[in-house]
């Protein structure tokens, strides 16, 4: 069974477990300055100059994330959004700017948040956990203990980043990853079969909670819209999959 069978469990452990960060996702809102070609009255040719700015950092962002080189990144987009935004008459530029600000007041709109954790909390932890538990079976004592060392390692580190500087705290969260990885890897290959009826199990509320999710967005971000695009096998899929082995099943 391929480990691509599995990952789509990711799904439901980012919403388990990552529901902050779903809310600050460009995907599903309107967060391009192409979206809003309308409101911004952009010309085919705006759209078409802006469209050559970002392909020219598409590749660099990214190899600066995938190096986690946050210096980078945030030089690179500064660039970025200094290029696309002289493309803009003035009046385009102020339209946009008071867009940009009602973005950010949506994202962090305190009832969205409050009602995306309760939706967590009550329908989605409880089923997760219950699964987390069936699972516990499939797994030795030695595999127990190696989860729950690890699970006591990311705990520590939780509680020690806050205290951290950024450079210090990243270096020390990729360390903690890749470590992760190489022990956590042999459980997840020799329990594929497990996982993937995990996976078809989910399947069914893994759809009720994307759309339950994506109506609660809808609500409250007026500029909401359904991403109705596949999401494609990651690394961040990997991470999501981890993300569960290391669940306490004891957690209420």
């Amino acid at each position: 069974m391929k480990l691509k069978l599995i990952l789509t469990i990711a799904v439901c452990m980012a919403m388990g477990f990552n529901t902050m960060a779903q809310e600050k996702r460009t995907k599903g809102n309107k967060e391009s300055i192409i979206d809003y070609k309308t409101e911004l009255s952009l010309t085919d040719e705006q759209v078409e100059k802006i469209k050559t700015v970002q392909r020219e950092y598409l590749p660099k962002m990214k190899e600066a994330r995938k190096g986690e080189d946050l210096d980078a990144l945030k030089k690179l987009n500064e660039e970025r959004r200094t290029k696309i935004e002289q493309l803009l008459s003035p009046e385009q530029l102020e339209k946009w700017k008071a867009i940009k600000e009602k973005m950010k007041a949506d994202r962090q709109n305190p009832e969205l948040r409050r009602e995306l954790r309760d939706y967590q909390k009550q329908n989605i932890k409880p089923v997760l956990i219950e699964k987390r538990k069936e699972f516990d079976t499939e797994l030795s004592i030695e595999e127990k203990q190696i989860l729950a060392n690890l699970r006591a390692k990311h705990e520590a580190f939780r509680k020690s980043a806050k205290g951290l500087k950024n450079e210090e705290r990243m270096e020390k969260s990729k360390e903690l990853r890749k470590e992760t990885l190489e022990t956590i890897k042999p459980i997840i290959d020799k329990h594929k079969p497990a996982l993937g009826k995990l996976k078809l199990e989910l399947e069914p509320s893994k759809v009720k909670w994307e759309n339950d999710m994506e109506a609660i967005k809808a609500k409250h971000i007026s500029s909401y819209k359904s991403n109705d695009s596949k999401r494609k096998e990651s690394k961040k899929d990997m991470q999501m999959v981890i993300r569960f082995l290391l669940l306490n099943s004891e957690n209420k």
